[in-house]
């Protein structure tokens, strides 16, 4: 049997850095409100710490996966096969479980699909995603477009444009950004990864990202401009090291940014499981120190996750509903 010839460079720290995107991913949404409160048990920055840059991790990385190769044709088929079909599945499914289980939850119940798609609405990441791809596809990599593009959305922000939820406008002028700046870092890879390397300067960008975040946590450019760029750096310097000098973390984060699109999509749908889970677990065994319930939920969501990718790799008209 002949084996495939990779044609392009590969980079273990991506997949590692999507890994620990969805592994926070998992952290964050495992602060339950109800029917057991967690959320409250913590400080927000806590939460707000990683909150405010794990989504920006998959959009840099999503820009520097960006390829030009690709035929229209080609491109558009393969965005609609890996983000389309399973945003359009896993809406029409989020919205059908949120229908029959409102009284269960404190989440907002839409009953309009047709609006749901739309805007984005749960899976706003892929919504927002697409569009921003479809963006580049048109720049086409030209820097002399898609560079003033890139400062007249930095320039939106500032306007009431950012605020506009319609279509997700916001997400999109937000990270739209930082899918450019992914894009161009993949231009340069060689030389940027050497700095990358460097331990010092990967403990520099933890502490300036430290500093950032506490004395400007309150205002929205600070987090944007500097505190979710200098976040990625470090975390991306660190994936480098892991893939260098770490095997065991290699293999587990990998493993999770492997199928980072798989665990984005279940995890939507089986949260509010894992806090009711959660509940009875702390309930019945008397489990009252909320570290421990948080370490519950998060476990409990990955492990409910992981038999849910187990199955849809199982099932042929599954994997294309999860984009397998």
């Amino acid at each position: 049997m002949e084996q495939k010839v990779r044609t392009k460079p590969y980079y273990d720290e991506l997949d590692i850095i999507k890994g620990i995107a969805i592994l926070t991913v998992f952290y964050v949404h495992s602060f339950a409100k109800a029917p057991i409160n967690i959320q409250d048990c913590f400080s927000e920055d806590v939460q707000n710490f990683i909150e405010n840059f794990n989504m920006g991790l998959f959009f840099f990385v999503s820009g520097f996966l960006f390829s030009l190769k690709d035929s229209w044709p080609e491109f558009l088929k393969k965005k609609f096969k890996r983000i389309l079909v399973p945003y359009i599945v896993f809406c029409c499914v989020n919205v059908a479980l949120r229908h029959f289980f409102n009284a269960y939850t404190i989440s907002h119940r839409d009953d309009n699909i047709f609006v749901v798609l739309i805007n984005g609405q749960q899976y706003w990441f892929l919504h927002a995603l697409f569009l921003i791809l479809l963006v580049m596809k048109c720049v086409n990599g030209r820097q002399k477009y898609g560079i003033p593009l890139f400062i007249l959305i930095i320039l939106l922000s500032f306007t009431p444009l950012y605020k506009c939820k319609v279509l997700h406008v916001n997400r999109f002028v937000m990270f739209f950004p930082y899918v450019y700046i992914g894009y161009l870092m993949k231009l340069y890879y060689v030389d940027i990864k050497k700095y990358l390397s460097s331990w010092l300067l990967i403990a520099a960008l933890f502490v300036l990202a430290i500093t950032i975040f506490h004395f400007g946590k309150h205002s929205k450019e600070a987090i944007r401009f500097a505190y979710i760029p200098v976040s990625v750096l470090y975390v991306w310097g660190f994936s480098i090291k892991i893939s260098q000098y770490m095997p065991l973390a290699k293999k587990i984060f990998c493993y999770f940014g492997k199928y980072s699109l798989q665990y984005y999509l279940n995890q939507m749908l089986i949260m509010f499981v894992a806090y009711h889970v959660t509940y009875y677990i702390s309930y019945y065994g008397g489990i009252h120190i909320p570290v421990i319930n948080l370490v519950i939920c998060f476990l409990t969501a990955i492990a409910i996750s992981t038999v849910m990718l187990f199955i849809e790799k199982q099932n042929k008209y599954l994997k294309i509903a999860s984009g397998l």
